[in-house]
């Protein structure tokens, strides 16, 4: 004679399900908390974190065979540009960066 088979297992109910839901929700949340709390105002820009409200825009460079970025001040009109060496610039006319440009350091910062 055979032995019959165990009878199936029945799926988890929903309080397993609803734990690890809310479990995750929580932890995405803490996450984003923690992400918001550290884009204060006294945070370091740079190449890979830019300043927010300038409109930025990746453009290759030739001549040095990297993306930079170009934005524009809101207020004032000017373009400010980044490159992978961290130094930010800005100057008063539209288009690519010239060497005169590289004189007028820029301190970066939010848009207001």
């Amino acid at each position: 004679m055979r032995n019959p088979s165990p009878p199936p297992s029945k799926p988890p109910g929903s309080e397993t399900f609803g734990r690890t839901e809310k479990a995750l929700k929580a932890a995405l949340v803490a996450g984003a908390c923690l992400a918001l709390a550290g884009c204060g105002a006294t945070q370091a820009y740079s190449y890979t974190h830019l300043p927010s409200g300038y409109h930025w825009r990746a453009v290759y460079d030739q001549t040095t065979n990297a993306v930079v970025f170009y934005g524009q001040d809101p207020l004032t009109l000017e373009t400010v540009y980044v490159g992978p060496d961290n130094q930010f610039f800005i100057y008063r006319h539209p288009g690519p960066i010239g060497p005169k440009d590289l004189t007028m350091h820029w301190d970066p910062h939010d848009a207001q």
